[in-house]
Formats: C-alpha cells, structure tokens, sequence
C-alpha cells in the first residue's frame, strides 16, 4: 500500500529527517540504546523525566506499531516495515499530499505530534531553519531539489526558531542510499547554522 513512496525522494527525505530529529537508528531504542532482532523490544526505558518503550528510527511506541502491524500486515520490524510503517502514520495524519509538493513546514505541521521532535513539537530538537535545510540537503542526496523557493516557513505564531536544544549524539541517516553522506551535510549545517 505504501511502497510506491519509497521511491519519492521528497518522502525519503521527509523519513531522514524525521530519524534525524529523533537522534535514531533502526535499531535504537529510548534513551540511546539499541536492541537486535527483527521484532519491535518493548522495552521501557526511563531518560531524563520520560520513560518510554519507543524503538526504531521513527521511535515508534509499543502500542503504535502494534497498531500498525495490525492495520498494514506488519509481521516484523525491520528497517523496510519501519519505513512503511512511518509513512502510513505520515499519510494517516494527511501529510503525504504537502511532502509531495515539497511543502516541507506544511508536512511537520501535521505530523509534530506524532514525532514531537520535529520543529513545533512539544520535544523539539531541531529548528526549523536546520531541518528545512536538513530536509533540502537529503533531497539533493536523493537527487532532487527543493520546491522552488523551499526554504524555512516558520509558520505564524511558532517561536521555535529561536534557541532550541541540539541532540548530536545521533544525527546519523541510515537509509541504504548514502548515510555517511547525509550524516556528514547535517553535521555541516548545524555547525553552519549555529
């Protein structure tokens, strides 16, 4: 059902930059740590004044995948499902429509509250200056440019732009096209940006 977007690199860098903002790997678990197997850990770890059992690059809660896998036919958590997986939360929220024409603050502004730390959302980690500019940088690694004149809409009333905390123990991308590659022009922009 949502394989066909694998393909789009608007919403592969939509999926980066999502992971980017949530410092995860497919194997990454709450907190920072990591899990093996092909089966989402459900494991509950506390960090800081959360705990959560949230897995994978899209940190996907316990109860959220099993949903998922219910719904779509999931059988295990691999990287590839995980990918579906995102996606169908992203479509769920109606944001595959504004990441197809590259509206990139149109996107975030639909799916902030299932991933909070995108710009706006209540655990913000990157702004948006930096994650429009992470999002235009994974578009040109996919081989794709940015919507003419994509840059960073903070949208009205968002004062998220100014100051918010940088998570860079993780910003690796760990799509099979170019991680290192990715990881590497993040790290440059953030530097840039502050």
């Amino acid at each position: 059902m949502f394989e066909k977007y694998l393909s789009s690199p608007h919403v592969r860098a939509l999926l980066d930059a999502i992971a980017w903002g949530e410092g995860a790997t497919y194997s990454t678990v709450y907190g920072g740590g990591s899990f093996t197997g092909n089966q989402h850990p459900h494991r509950r770890v506390c960090a800081g004044k959360y705990c959560s059992d949230a897995a994978g690059r899209y940190q996907f809660l316990g109860s959220t995948w099993n949903n998922l896998a219910s719904r779509y036919g999931f059988s295990d958590f691999t990287p590839h499902n995980q990918d579906l997986g995102a996606i169908a939360l992203i479509s769920e929220k109606g944001a595959l429509s504004n990441i197809a024409t590259g509206d990139f603050s149109g996107a975030v502004n639909k799916i902030k509250r299932v991933w909070p730390s995108l710009p706006g959302g209540t655990q913000q980690t990157r702004n948006w200056t930096q994650s429009q500019t992470y999002f235009n940088s994974a578009l040109a690694v996919y081989g794709s440019a940015p919507a003419a004149g994509a840059h960073a809409t903070i949208p009205a009333g968002d004062s998220s732009d100014s100051g918010a905390p940088y998570m860079l123990g993780s910003i690796a991308s760990t799509s099979a096209s170019a991680p290192l590659l990715l990881g590497a022009l993040a790290l440059a922009f953030i530097l840039l940006v502050e």
